[in-house]
């Protein structure tokens, strides 16, 4: 599936020239390349997704160039370069509300990547227990005094994309 710029305006809320100006960053990735006045820019589906992951972050008023690491940082997760594990199964299945999915991401001073994780939580027979992955994910920034772990409930966010 494809979408415009129309499209991910009305499904992300952000504005036009917002969008515009992650797509010149490389925020979010055209499918095309833009030739100019009159060419629409075309996105897929993980580019609509990662500009809906993105304004949370943006609302955080965090700079384009932190924007470009966490997209290029969900980027990668979302393809394995991570833990190995390609994560669409579980971020459909967040998209339709069967599921619930975290995003992880983890900054540090002068970092050039920022670290990014999905947490997938398992039903477990312990109340709570399904949750203690994020902890310990976090717990990792406990040694980094300029460190900050951010945790964004995915589904929240990418409601627009059912």
């Amino acid at each position: 599936m494809e979408y415009t710029l129309s499209d991910l305006t009305e499904i992300t809320g952000a504005k036009r020239r917002t969008l515009q100006l992650w797509a010149e960053a490389g925020v979010i990735l055209t499918d095309d390349v833009h030739g100019g006045t009159g060419t629409y820019r075309r996105y897929s589906r993980q580019e609509a997704l990662i500009a809906c992951l993105m304004v949370p972050f943006h609302r955080l008023q965090m700079s384009i160039g932190q924007l470009a690491l966490i997209s290029n940082g969900i980027r990668g997760q979302l393809n394995g370069e991570g833990d190995g594990k390609v994560y669409w199964t579980d971020i459909e299945a967040s998209i339709a509300g069967a599921a619930k999915c975290y995003l992880i991401v983890s900054a540090f001073d002068g970092a050039d990547a920022v670290p990014v994780s999905f947490y997938v939580p398992r039903p477990s027979a312990k109340p709570g227990a399904q949750y203690a992955g994020i902890g310990a994910m976090m717990a990792m920034h406990e040694s980094e005094p300029s460190s900050i772990s951010l945790t964004l409930l995915v589904n929240t966010h990418v409601k627009a994309l059912r």
